[in-house]
C-alpha cells in the first residue's frame, strides 16, 4: 500500500476501504511474498524439528492474520449473506473436499493394515477435518463472520478507536492464549484454536490503523506502538516460562504491518506463486508423505523442503488449471 503522506490526521470514520486504496491487492508486492515465505514457513514446520520447526511456525498467524487484514480493505461493500455465501465457498468447500481426500489414507489403514477404528477417527474430525492442518479452515471461516457481524456495527465510528481496542485486545488474547496453550494442547482442536485467536485482533488493529491512519507517518507511528507492545508483551510472557505463542506471533505481526507501509514492485513470477500459496497449504502433507516415502527420511533437509514447497506449488498450478480451482 502507499500511503499518501497529503492527507491529513483527521480521525477516520469506519467505512470500506477507499477507491484508491492498494493496502489489500494482491499486487502488493511486500504481501504476495510474506505469503510465500509463510507457506515455505508450514511446511518446515510440518517437516523439521528445532528452530526451523518454531520459526516456521510463524508462517500461521501470518496467513490468518493477513486474511483478516485484507477482509476489511475492500473497495465494495457486500452484504452480510453475501459475504457469508463467498467464505463458505472459499473455506468451507474446501475443507469438505479435503477432508474427504485426506480420508482415503485412513480407510486404507482401516480395511488393509487392520488398525483400530478408534485410533483413526477422533471426535475432534468434526471440527478440524480427517488431517489437523485444515483446523484452519472452519477457525478462518467462523472468525471472518464474527469480524464482519462487528465491521457492520462499527460503522460510522471512529477508526482509530477500533484500531486501537483491537490492538489491546490483541495483547490480552496473546497473554491469555500464551498461558492457556499449555493446558488445552492436548485437547484439540482448542490448542490450535488458541493459538489462533490472537491473529483475528492483531489483523483487524492493522486493517483498521490502515484505514484510520493514511498518512504514512501517522500509520508508521501506529505500526511501531503496536509492534513494540507486542513484543514486550512476548518478552514478559517468556520470562516466566510462557514460551507458547511468543516467537510465532512475534514475528508475525512486525511482518505483515511491515508490508503495507509500501507497495514495491510486483514480478509476475511472485505475484503467481503468492496465489498458489493456499493451495499449497492444503495439499503440502500429502507431497510430504510422499516425498518420505521416496527419500526414506534421507537426505537434505532444506532440499525436502524446497522439493516439497515445489510440488507442492505445481500440483495447485495444475488444479487452478481445472473445475476444482475453487479448492486451492
Amino acid at each position: 500500500m502507499v500511503l499518501s503522506q497529503d492527507i491529513g490526521s483527521k480521525p477516520q470514520r469506519a467505512q470500506i476501504a477507499p477507491e484508491n486504496s492498494n493496502a489489500t491487492n494482491a499486487q502488493n508486492a511486500h504481501v504476495a511474498r510474506l505469503r510465500i515465505l509463510a507457506a515455505f514457513g508450514i511446511i518446515c514446520f510440518h517437516t523439521t524439528d528445532g528452530i526451523a520447526k518454531t520459526v516456521g511456525y510463524a508462517g500461521l498467524p501470518i496467513f490468518l492474520i493477513l486474511g483478516y487484514v485484507l477482509q476489511i480493505q475492500t473497495k465494495k461493500q457486500i452484504g452480510f449473506q453475501e459475504f457469508l455465501q463467498r467464505r463458505f465457498n472459499r473455506l468451507i468447500i474446501p475443507w469438505f473436499f479435503w477432508s474427504a481426500i485426506y480420508l482415503l489414507p485412513l480407510f486404507i489403514k482401516l480395511l488393509f493394515k487392520g488398525a483400530a477404528f478408534g485410533n483413526i477417527f477422533k471426535p475432534y474430525m468434526l471440527f478440524t477435518g480427517t488431517a489437523i492442518h485444515l483446523w484452519f479452515l472452519p477457525f478462518f471461516f467462523v472468525f471472518a463472520v464474527i469480524g464482519k457481524l462487528v465491521a457492520d456495527r462499527l460503522i460510522g465510528r471512529s477508526m482509530a478507536g477500533i484500531a486501537v481496542a483491537y490492538g489491546l485486545m490483541g495483547l490480552l488474547t496473546l497473554v491469555a492464549c500464551a498461558l492457556l496453550l499449555p493446558v488445552v494442547v492436548e485437547y484439540r482442536p482448542l490448542g490450535e484454536w488458541a493459538f489462533g485467536i490472537p491473529s483475528f485482533f492483531f489483523g483487524f488493529a492493522i486493517g483498521y490503523g490502515i484505514l484510520n491512519f493514511r498518512n504514512r507517518a501517522y500509520f508508521a507511528g501506529y505500526i511501531l506502538v503496536l509492534n513494540i507492545a507486542v513484543l514486550v508483551t512476548a518478552l514478559w510472557l517468556y520470562s516466566f516460562g510462557a514460551s507458547a505463542l511468543t516467537l510465532q506471533y512475534s514475528i508475525a505481526v512486525p511482518a505483515v504491518s511491515l508490508c503495507f507501509l509500501g507497495k514495491g514492485t510486483l514480478d509476475r513470477f511472485s505475484k503467481r506463486l503468492s496465489q498458489q500459496t493456499y493451495g499449497i497449504y492444503l495439499i503440502h502433507p500429502l507431497v510430504a508423505n510422499a516425498w518420505e516415502m521416496i527419500s526414506r527420511k534421507n537426505g537434505s533437509i532444506i532440499l525436502s523442503v524446497g522439493m516439497i514447497f515445489i510440488a507442492s506449488a505445481l500440483l495447485t498450478e495444475a488444479l487452478l488449471r481445472t473445475r476444482l480451482k475453487q479448492m486451492v
